[in-house]
Parts: C-alpha cells; structure tokens; sequence
C-alpha cells in the first residue's frame, strides 16, 4: 500500500482535507466547493498503472456539481469511473475515458459522490482538471446569461422556478427559450 500524507487546510472556518499518495493521486474532499482537483502529474502525463480514489462529501442535504476544465486519457485504456455515493458500490453514473473537449456538468443525487480513477502500463496522457460545488438541494445553479440577451430572473433558481431567455434584435435564441428548476437541481432545458 502506498504511503499517505495528510494535508489540512482552514477555508472560511470549514475543514477541507485531502489524503493524497507519494504520488498525488486521489483522496477526501469535504469542503462545499473545492478545486482544482487533477490527476497525478497533470498537466503532465500521469504516471503508469495508476489508481486514485476521491471521496466527495458536501454537508448534509446538499448535492454536488462536478465541473471539468480539461480531460484526456488514453482511450479504451485509462477510465475515470463517477459513481453516484460513497464508494464503488453506488450507482455508476459516468465513466469517462479518451479526449473530451467539453464535459457537461455531472450532479450527484446526495451529498457524497466517489471518483475511481486507474491506467494501464503503458501510453499515458495529460489527464484532467475538475472542480466541484456543493448546492442545496431543491435549488439550481445559476444557469448563466447568453452574450446577447437576457433573462427575466436573475436569482431566484428554487425547484419549480422558470427562467425565460429572450435576445436582442437582430438575434436568435438557441437552446430553450423557458427552462424551470427540476427538484434534482438540473434545469429542464439548455
């Protein structure tokens, strides 16, 4: 078993502890919002025969948003695995692998998700970069504004409320005009 360093940093009076190998690789994220988070080495190659594991948990009745900035790996070889609680037992909710330009947000249904990250023994790639958020539950993020436009609510975004998009002349809307917070904190529409 690799050897374990612990590290404890204070941020805004909430413990964020992480547990990382020699190498860098994996650990216990419990901070409401934290990143980046990034594979061994990045954005240099990881390493060969790789396992990391990051645990996520957020205070209770929260939920967590997964954001990447970057990610690639050597396709059909190296995977990294999202399941859906608290270890690999939970529901596997992605499992990505190869170059990736943009990965839509990924949203836990509890407070915990678990991230299993391995490579094989030879090519290896930069990997990835990702960030997470915690939300309470029965609550959207922000859905953001369009360059050229505007919306009707600027930040009420609760389950069951609807934001409506509308753009200047000379502009056409794409994506969903009206799209209404879901109680699993996912909008209805892009």
């Amino acid at each position: 078993m690799a050897a374990r360093l612990f590290t404890a940093t204070i941020i805004c009076g909430l413990m964020f502890t992480t547990v990382t190998s020699v190498t860098g690789c994996g650990g216990d994220l419990t901070a409401p919002s934290g990143g980046p988070v990034t594979s061994p080495n990045y954005p240099g190659n990881y390493g060969n025969n790789e396992n990391c594991e990051w645990s996520i948990t957020v205070p209770e009745g929260s939920i967590i948003r997964l954001t990447f900035d970057s990610f690639y790996t050597e396709y059909g070889y190296d995977f990294l695995t999202i399941y859906d609680g608290a270890s690999d037992n939970a529901t596997e909710m992605e499992e990505l692998a190869g170059y990736h330009s943009q990965i839509s947000p990924i949203i836990s249904t509890s407070n915990t998700l678990f991230l299993m990250f391995t490579s094989d023994g030879s090519v290896s790639r930069q990997g990835f970069q990702f960030n997470y958020t915690s939300s309470t539950a029965g609550q959207c993020w922000d859905p953001g504004l369009p360059a050229n436009g505007d919306r009707d609510n600027n930040s009420n975004f609760t389950s069951g409320q609807t934001v409506r998009y509308t753009c200047m002349d000379g502009y056409q809307l794409r994506g969903t005009a009206n799209i209404t917070c879901q109680p699993n904190g996912t909008w209805s529409g892009a």
